[in-house]
């Protein structure tokens, strides 16, 4: 946050994964964006690696979705 503006953003969706009939707690980790004037200072990296580590204890899986905006 800057003020009151986000400028940059991570979400999550929690799920179970099935394969080969095992159950696997995931996480789904979309919508990553940072504004275009706060852009290439880290902010996207700095969320989704505080993500990784605030769930990698808990969550077998990590998935991604990726669009990438210029």
């Amino acid at each position: 946050m800057d003020g009151d503006q986000v400028i940059a953003n991570a979400s999550i969706n929690k799920m179970v994964v099935v394969s080969d009939g095992k159950e696997y707690n995931a996480i789904q980790l979309g919508t990553v964006m940072t504004h275009p004037d706060y852009r290439h200072q880290g902010l996207a990296a700095k969320l989704t690696n505080h993500i990784i580590k605030k769930y990698e204890k808990d969550y077998d899986l990590f998935t991604y979705s990726l669009m990438i905006l210029y």
